[in-house]
């Protein structure tokens, strides 16, 4: 990413701001020469980078930058060249992602910790599978083109599983109203919980979660139980495959944001061509204040 200065004594190219694991660093390329903190820099030397630094170009203070944040940087979808002239801003990629938003979604976007491999999936279709996200890769929503770009941070995707609670470690409590109208979830681990609150989509991980009980009684094995054909599942629910398939990435983000410290968020909701099943061990549902079924 560039930042244009559009003065004649400022090159085109007139320094590189730049990662040098584990800090920012400047160098100067330029004839006119790069200043940090009133001090011309030695052309094509790096010079390290720290918060309250203030930086100019061709010795003219009347355009300086300020450095406030220095966090690592974060993988990007960098938008495309377009025809209509309209200024996009770069979309850092946290965990994951509903685009272009909630109301309008498109795709998913999502980190999977176990490979440290992005992935997206089309929601608009009726069995989307993911699909591999590598670097320079061009992603396609709301009518625009752009381009994924990874930091090649490799320090910030090593990922030492044994050290990162798992998705089997969390015990999940359902409220569902008598009616079957709303559903609630909270989530424990260790000595923390977290409410979810009233959700949507929440019926859909209790409707699982009864499947996975319901094999459970038929003496189904551990890696057979629980698996359910997704146009049974939205027939189950009333709605199309389409929108089962945003609600299963809706429960997945928020789950997703909620334990971003999770090794495996990802397989909140598992899933194999045509079926689904819970990704939880330890459940609990409550239908009005009477103990439904535990796990």
């Amino acid at each position: 990413m560039g930042t244009l200065i559009v003065k004649s004594e400022i090159s085109k190219v007139h320094a590189i701001i730049e990662w040098q694991s584990p800090h920012w660093a400047i160098r100067d390329i330029s004839k006119n020469g790069t200043w940090l903190n009133n001090l011309q820099m030695q052309e094509n030397k790096r010079f390290r980078l720290s918060v309250g630094d203030i930086i100019y170009f061709a010795g003219d203070k009347s355009c300086s930058f300020l450095v406030e944040d220095l966090s690592p940087p974060n993988d990007l979808l960098l938008p495309c060249d377009n025809d209509e002239g309209v200024f996009l801003d770069a979309i850092e990629l946290n965990h994951y992602l509903i685009l272009p938003n909630e109301e309008s979604p498109e795709i998913a976007v999502y980190f999977n910790q176990q490979n440290s491999q992005w992935y997206q999936e089309n929601l608009n279709q009726k069995d989307s599978q993911p699909k591999v996200i590598n670097n320079k890769n061009i992603i396609e929503f709301d009518g625009k083109q752009w381009v994924f770009q990874q930091d090649n941070n490799e320090a910030s995707t090593k990922v030492i599983s044994d050290l990162k609670p798992k998705l089997k470690e969390i015990k999940y409590i359902f409220k569902l109203s008598l009616d079957e109208e709303t559903t609630q979830v909270e989530l424990h681990l260790a000595n923390e919980t977290i409410d979810l609150h009233i959700r949507t989509h929440h019926y859909l991980l209790l409707s699982l979660a009864r499947y996975f009980i319901e094999d459970s009684k038929n003496g189904l094995d551990k890696m057979s139980k629980g698996w359910v054909y997704t146009e049974q599942l939205a027939k189950d629910l009333g709605i199309d495959t389409v929108h089962l398939n945003i609600l299963i990435h809706r429960a997945r983000k928020q789950f997703s944001n909620a334990f971003d410290y999770v090794f495996d968020t990802d397989r909140l909701i598992q899933r194999q061509p045509g079926k689904v099943r819970f990704g939880g061990e330890f459940f609990e549902i409550y239908k009005g204040d009477k103990l439904e079924c535990i796990h």
